[in-house]
């Protein structure tokens, strides 16, 4: 499948909903972070990006976690250039050890869970 042009992203953008504004999911950010640092703040856990999904989810969440963690990335893929998934593609694995490890995952989507539980299983391996 060919990458959309800039004005089909246009396009895209011009007719989406609106779910959630920016204060909203800031606030979110905030109550998923002080979750997050109850839990783990004890942990030095390896922080796990799902690239490229979770980039941006990972910026937003970073700032508000004040406590010792290591931070790789992971890529792997259903989509592709694709609007329909399909079978794992693993383009990066993570680079550091998982082995005896808290992880926390990190990504943006969660359609059937597919990606995160290949991730997953991955990090259990």
């Amino acid at each position: 499948m060919n990458e959309p042009t800039h004005a089909e992203l246009e396009r895209v953008k011009r007719d989406a909903d609106l779910l959630y504004s920016k204060p909203e999911i800031d606030a979110a950010v905030v109550t998923m972070a002080a979750a997050i640092t109850a839990r783990l703040q004890h942990e030095n856990p390896l922080l796990l990006v799902t690239m490229t999904s979770g980039l941006v989810p990972a910026a937003f969440l970073l700032p508000h976690l004040d406590f010792p963690l290591h931070v790789d990335y992971l890529h792997l893929t259903r989509y592709g250039s694709a609007t329909t998934g399909q079978a794992i593609q693993w383009v990066r694995r993570p680079r550091a050890t998982v082995v005896a490890r808290t992880v926390l995952l990190v990504d943006d989507l969660l359609d059937h869970g597919l990606t995160l539980q290949a991730a997953a299983e991955e990090c259990r391996a």
